[in-house]
């Protein structure tokens, strides 16, 4: 795990460490040591964290893996919201690139289609669905005919930083770095089929 998941001076160190302290065979600390200098291999296969990193027969070597605070720890997750009084989370976008380059976030082409009662005013998805989950019939909540549109820079804007989705306002949820960016131009794949 440490091979793929870390640069090779963090996968040396571990290796001196395990040898000295922990006790892992020479053996095993060469095979990681040798593996982590392949730059091709230690770039491009990044794991996600385990549980178990090696079992012996005397011990395990365990990784602590805490999620329980989570806070600022992934800059790039972000969330395209609407827009308006009370701003929704609509799907989860990921930061790639930041200035001086152009900033530049990522998401599913699926979550750049509103449903709107008219040109200007989103309702529901409900409203929009076909099937068992359509509640077109619920004219005050959709409006006579409400369609699918594109959306648009005004239809929403991307919330970067936030930890706390739910109610609390950001100076109870100790959110210091949210990050509000507004939409220049959505570029969906050509290949994209609704």
């Amino acid at each position: 795990l440490i091979q793929f998941s870390c640069t090779s001076a963090v996968t040396t160190i571990y290796v001196n460490f395990s040898q000295e302290f922990v006790g892992i065979p020479t053996s095993i600390g060469r095979a990681f040591a040798d593996n982590s200098n392949s730059s091709s291999q230690n770039a491009n296969t990044r794991l996600a964290p385990a549980q178990n990193i090696a079992e012996f027969s005397t011990f395990t070597v365990r990784t602590q893996l805490a999620y329980s605070n989570t806070r600022h720890r992934y800059p790039w997750a972000c969330s395209l919201r609407s827009t308006g009084t009370s701003p929704e989370h609509l799907c989860a976008v990921t930061l790639l690139s930041i200035p001086p380059k152009p900033t530049v976030v990522v998401g599913p082409a699926h979550c750049t289609y509103l449903c709107k009662k008219d040109q200007n005013t989103p309702v529901p998805s409900c409203c929009c669905a076909e099937g068992p989950e359509n509640c077109a019939d619920d004219k005050n909540k959709c409006g006579d005919s409400p369609q699918v549109f594109l959306m648009t820079g005004s239809d929403a804007d991307i919330l970067c930083g936030e930890f706390e989705t739910g109610a609390a306002p950001r100076i109870l949820s100790g959110e210091n770095y949210n990050v509000v960016l507004g939409i220049k131009a959505i570029i969906r794949h050509p290949d994209f089929n609704t």
